[in-house]
């Protein structure tokens, strides 16, 4: 293959950000739109994703919105079929889409695991598997990108259900790319890094404990800062560029160097 002129040229493509209506989802949907691509931003919450069409636009690049509830099995299948029927090959699809809750393992309910699981795990399977059916019956491949947690790498004790279901997610997406691989569909995985944005942000929500939080991620973080929504974007646009051909089951890991300490 040549030396590309601009491997990080995204025109003429589609891509789809699932919970890209606020937090790194709409990170993720500004690098991506910037780079020229036509970004879907596929949220369950509508007024989330009309802001974050309304900045994209505002930049003047190019996106549209989708209601989207991951948890519904038919749900990614239909927006597969339209953005492929729109633009004539789905080429981009990233599942963000993701809740949590605290709860210590040795008292969390059934009821919470199946909440968070069915978000952050079964959301994770159902678009893979829609984006996936798409993609390899296309001529032009495509490239599927999952957002798991750096939480994978160690224990965190409060949020058993989340880094859970998230490691399940990691584990299948690698999984999926020795699947695809042969047909020419990549799968990668990135583990993003904590980023005070969106859901740490909700969690964290008039909590005295905020402040003490974050400089204890940047006390934790060799390079000394807390990074943000667009540093997960970027990892993300390495991913699904054609700077990244040759890379699928790879977890790329923007997290300021944390997941080297002991």
């Amino acid at each position: 293959m040549p030396l590309l002129d601009n491997p990080f040229s995204l025109t003429g493509r589609s891509a789809v950000v699932t919970g890209a209506g606020s937090g790194i989802g709409r990170g993720i949907a500004l690098v991506l739109a910037s780079q020229g691509a036509t970004v879907w931003i596929a949220d369950v919450n509508d007024a989330g994703a009309a802001e974050t069409v309304e900045d994209i636009r505002g930049r003047g690049w190019s996106a549209e919105s989708a209601s989207l509830d991951v948890t519904d099995p038919t749900a990614s299948h239909a927006l597969a079929d339209l953005i492929a029927d729109a633009h004539g090959s789905l080429d981009i699809w990233v599942n963000n889409a993701g809740i949590t809750a605290d709860s210590a393992p040795s008292v969390v309910s059934d009821e919470e695991l199946a909440r968070i699981w069915t978000v952050n795990f079964l959301g994770v399977v159902h678009g893979s598997q829609a984006a996936a059916k798409k993609m390899v019956s296309q001529e032009r491949k495509g490239v599927i990108v999952n957002i798991t947690t750096g939480g994978v790498d160690r224990a965190i004790d409060g949020i058993a259900a989340y880094t859970s279901s998230k490691a399940a997610a990691h584990q299948y997406s690698r999984s999926l790319a020795l699947e695809l691989g042969p047909n020419g569909v990549r799968v990668n995985t990135v583990a993003a890094g904590w980023v005070e944005s969106g859901i740490t942000r909700r969690h964290f929500a008039g909590s005295a404990e905020r402040d003490r939080h974050l400089q204890t991620q940047v006390d934790r973080t060799p390079l000394g800062f807390v990074g943000d929504e667009y540093d997960q974007g970027y990892a993300v646009l390495y991913l699904v560029s054609d700077a990244a051909r040759f890379v699928t089951g790879a977890v790329m890991r923007p997290n300021g160097g944390t997941s080297m300490q002991w």
